[in-house]
């Protein structure tokens, strides 16, 4: 489970929280948003949604998927 360095994800209150469901936690340095998979996918998701201009909402699902 990656997370970055924010103080409201600290070792102290989120370790245990992890631990007990079984998770691995996985910190990543602070202000590194290349290594978290999770800013991965919403780079992808917007720049699919910037390719150009949308003719209407309805044409938004289509290039999101």
């Amino acid at each position: 489970m990656p997370a970055d360095n924010v103080p409201i994800n600290s070792p102290d209150a989120v370790d245990p929280i992890i631990l007990e469901r079984s998770y691995i936690p996985l910190y990543v340095p602070p202000y590194s948003p290349e290594l978290n998979p999770t800013e991965a996918f919403w780079k992808v998701l917007k720049d699919r949604v910037r390719r150009g201009e949308l003719a209407d909402v309805e044409t938004l699902p289509s290039r999101v998927i």
